[in-house]
């Protein structure tokens, strides 16, 4: 019962950090009135789409290995790099459309990595909490 309560209350919490995170990057990453996004806006987008391509490499991957674990933990590392890269070539090519960021900006900026990083100590104490209650 008591490990039941931790994995419902990671999960809420979880939802709640993908919420903040959610308005918080839409608040982030919009255009101002001369159609300037902040820097670090198209590494953003390259990452993100790094990420996807890296699962889907990590899935297939796992298939080919026939070790899913491998494959899943695998994928977003490839992703990550490969994000990497389509990031600094989506920014260097827009340099023209980006701007400093402002000071709001970075304050929001530094709130996401606050949640992100509670979010992380509390998903890993309830790992921790469920492992060893089994």
């Amino acid at each position: 019962m008591f490990t039941g309560i931790w994995v419902v209350l990671a999960l809420v919490v979880v939802l709640l950090a993908v919420i903040v995170a959610a308005v918080v990057a839409m608040r982030i990453q919009r255009p101002d009135e001369q159609g300037l996004y902040p820097e670090g806006h198209f590494m953003g987008q390259g990452m993100a789409i790094g990420l996807a391509i890296g699962s889907g490499l990590g899935v297939a991957l796992g298939a080919a290995m026939d070790d899913t674990a491998v494959g899943v933990s695998m994928g977003p590392a490839i992703g990550t790099a490969i994000g990497a890269a389509i990031g600094a070539r989506m920014e260097a090519r827009n340099k023209d459309r980006t701007r400093p960021m402002t000071e709001e900006e970075r304050r929001l900026k530094r709130v996401l990595l606050g949640v992100g990083i509670a979010t992380l100590a509390l998903t890993i104490v309830a790992g921790v909490v469920v492992f060893l209650s089994k």
